[in-house]
Order: C-alpha cells, then sequence, then structure tokens
C-alpha cells in the first residue's frame, strides 16, 4: 500500500492536489473478528423471518467468515492489504479530515438481504433499519471498529515543498 501511494499516487499530485478516499478499511479479504461477527449474529436476530430471505430464496440463518482460500481463489484482489490502508495514508500524506462511516457489522449483515430495506415507504424496514444503525453506532463508540472510513488527505509539507 506504501509502494503504491509513493510511486503511484503522491508522483501525480499537483501542488495543493488531494486524494480523497472512501474505502473498506476492515480486516483483509474480509476475515471479520470475532465481536464484529457475535454482534452482526445478535442484529440478525432482531430481523423477522421474511427480512432473512436472501436474494437467491435461501433465509440467513447465520453469518460467518468468509473463509480466506475462498476469497483468495474467489477474487484475489479483493481487500487483500485492507487493514494497511489508513496506516500508509497518514504515513505518506496529511490527514485533512477522516471520518469512520461503519460498516463492522452491517456490512456482512445486510450481505444479501439489503433489498428488504431498499423501499422507504415501507414503515417497519424503516424502523428496522434506522435500529440496525444504532447498533452499529453503539458498536463503534463501545470498540472503535469502523470498516469502512472516509479521508481527504493532501501533501505532506516535505512533499510539497521538494516539487517547488
Amino acid at each position: 500500500m506504501e509502494a503504491l501511494l509513493q510511486n503511484s499516487v503522491i508522483p501525480v499530485l499537483k501542488q495543493g492536489g488531494l486524494v480523497i478516499v472512501f474505502e473498506y478499511t476492515g480486516p483483509n479479504r474480509f476475515q471479520y473478528l470475532s465481536n464484529q461477527l457475535e454482534e452482526a449474529n445478535r442484529c440478525l436476530s432482531l430481523l423477522p423471518a421474511s427480512m432473512k430471505v436472501r436474494t437467491n430464496n435461501t433465509v440467513k440463518r447465520k453469518i460467518y467468515w468468509p473463509g480466506l482460500l475462498r476469497m483468495v481463489l474467489n477474487d484475489p484482489s479483493e481487500a487483500p492489504c485492507s487493514e494497511s490502508i489508513l496506516s500508509s495514508l497518514r504515513k505518506r500524506l496529511m490527514p485533512l479530515e477522516e471520518k469512520p462511516v461503519g460498516g463492522a457489522i452491517l456490512h456482512m449483515l445486510l450481505k444479501d438481504i439489503a433489498h428488504h430495506f431498499a423501499d422507504t415507504s415501507n414503515s417497519e424496514a424503516m424502523k428496522i433499519l434506522h435500529t440496525l444503525f444504532q447498533k452499529e453506532d453503539a458498536f463503534y463508540e463501545k470498540t472503535g471498529q469502523s470498516n469502512f472510513w472516509f479521508g481527504v488527505y493532501g501533501q505532506k509539507e516535505f512533499e510539497n515543498s521538494r516539487k517547488s
């Protein structure tokens, strides 16, 4: 990640240029932490049976880790070094703004069942979704874990003076 930033991103930034990132920064290859899986499964248990039906008509009964081998074989480019994104950005660039945007539990919880929440006129679904957002926020407040981050980064002073 640092080599990518140093060799491909920083050299093409104009003076005063910004790098804007909205990215998955959670565990590499979606190997979620135990506390994330436990909370996601607690939230899954809150859903009515009708909202656990996946797009392929099977029922989502439990959330599991996606196997590491499966992740590597299916898509070797998917989140191979996601854990190092923030530290690499902070090391090579100057953070101007960073915000956690969640996803530590809802990313895996809503996979294949998010379609149940697409109709914003469905008050029951919106109430449940609001509760899930509150659970995600509470999880972040308790653990500091967010799998997605938004950030705006600028060049460090050294980089700016070197290009002048």
